[in-house]
């Protein structure tokens, strides 16, 4: 597993040569020099985006799906089983899955890692089969338990928070097109936002590459999140103006977003299935190298596949011994092993079976929150008795409708208690309307939110 950083990643500008009759480009892909935080970004998020577009990936069990999808023939990579459906085992997919989980599932490339989701695919006993969030999450393109929605997808590429929804996810975007005859001011980095008459519909793009002729621009790429998996589609310039700006895709109206304070770390995962050595004799039913928290009722479940026994390790010494006696179900064959979360302490653990590779899983306490409203409009959060192995930092903000109207993040630095300015909540709270905040954290694998708490009035 590798991670680049701001201090190596170079930018890499993409001209596409330009092909009159198809919107289809092919590219070459040209070193630059240039360190400026911008430009840096800018080339992670192009990375990135082409990393989660370009996953290949293949369910071995019914995978729940938010939409139909086909593969390259053309025939349904989807089962129907009692009206829903679900990935077909054993297809190749490209592109990560659409889920509208929300709060109810967890998000690949920001929650967990693109390692997490790839491990757990191996696991038949895994989340991404067991658990289907349409029976308790409340949108119905909500699905499997590891996804993302259009909205996640683009923040993901700037690594902010992802429970958010609709055009308030471009935390710090500023509105920069409204009418096509802008669109020369268009940059890689830049999300478009469509939307229909009805206000919670809508979808979210990322503009990822741009193709300029005389100083014009003659192409455009954007990588999105669609209803079945993450692409990557090429657009003419005019072919992007009629889709996205009069209607094409279904849309009454499109904006372009510039986010010019990028709540960004600058990294990305370089993750590749073919140098990977997975697991064929362990699988946490999260995937390996993933965040357990001790307040939520997800179990710890380990699936040994080969052998009959495992430990459990943390700080290099052995906290407990797996191993079933002769006789009991499992002896000498595939058993499912559920560790009692409730009597460890947070850190990191290790898997470790008696013949293979081990998995790698980190046990959090989340904590909890406050926030409270002071007589200028500020307004005063707290974090409470999380464990030491998570930073918080960022506060998210809510309005009463919860879901699609994540109104905006502020920035925490990993401090327990941050004062929000009144001149930042009113800068939000166009609607008047917000009413609750949650607090994410991070650690080394990946994003962790606390409970959702409302704000008290001073």
């Amino acid at each position: 597993m590798k991670r680049h950083s701001a201090r190596f990643v170079l930018l890499f500008c993409l001209e596409f040569c330009c092909i009159s009759c198809s919107s289809v480009l092919s590219v070459d892909i040209v070193e630059h020099q240039i360190v400026e935080h911008q430009d840096v970004w800018k080339a992670n998020c192009v990375a990135f985006a082409e990393e989660l577009c370009q996953l290949r990936w293949t369910p071995i069990r019914p995978m729940p799906s938010s939409s139909v999808g086909f593969i390259s023939d053309g025939t349904e990579d989807t089962n129907v089983i009692a009206g829903r459906k679900y990935y077909q085992p054993n297809v190749e997919i490209v592109g990560i899955p659409y889920s509208c989980a929300g709060e109810y599932g967890r998000n690949i490339g920001s929650d967990v890692r693109i390692e997490t989701f790839m491990t757990a695919l191996k696991n038949p006993n895994s989340v991404v089969y067991t658990m289907d969030t349409r029976d308790i999450a409340p949108s119905s393109l909500s699905s499997c338990y590891y996804g993302n929605n259009c909205s996640s997808f683009t923040n993901i590429l700037q690594n902010i928070p992802v429970l958010c929804f609709g055009r308030n996810c471009f935390f710090g975007g500023n509105r920069i097109i409204e009418f096509p005859q802008d669109i020369e001011c268009a940059q890689i980095g830049d999300m478009v936002y469509l939307q229909r008459e009805v206000q919670d519909s809508g979808h979210a793009v990322i503009i990822i590459g741009l193709t300029k002729e005389d100083g014009d621009i003659t192409n455009i790429r954007i990588a999105e999140e669609t209803l079945h998996n993450a692409v990557i589609v090429d657009y003419s310039k005019q072919s992007f103006i009629d889709a996205f700006f009069k209607g094409g895709r279904g849309y009454e109206y499109a904006d372009i977003y510039r986010n010019n304070g990028i709540h960004n770390l600058t990294e990305y995962e370089d993750f590749n299935a073919e140098d990977y050595q997975f697991s064929n004799d362990i699988g946490l039913n999260l995937g390996n190298n993933t965040n357990y928290d001790k307040c939520d009722s997800l179990p710890i479940e380990v699936t040994i596949f080969n052998g009959d026994s495992f430990d459990l390790i943390k700080d290099g010494m052995i906290i407990e011994t797996h191993k079933p006696s002769e006789g009991e179900p499992g002896y000498g064959g595939t058993r499912v092993v559920t560790i009692d979360k409730s009597l460890l302490d947070c850190g990191l653990y290790e898997v470790r079976p008696n013949q293979g590779i081990s998995q790698f899983f980190s046990l959090t306490n989340r904590g909890t929150a406050s926030a409270h409203k002071t007589r200028d409009g500020s307004v005063v959060v707290s974090s409470y008795n999380h464990s030491s192995n998570v930073i918080p930092f960022g506060i998210l903000f809510f309005s009463n409708t919860w879901r699609k109207t994540t109104r905006g993040m502020y920035e925490m630095d990993g401090k327990d208690t941050v004062i929000v300015p009144s001149s930042f909540v009113k800068s939000i709270d166009t609607y008047n309307d917000i009413t609750y905040i949650m607090i994410a954290y991070r650690n080394e694998y990946g994003n962790i939110y606390s409970d959702k708490v409302q704000i008290i009035d001073y």
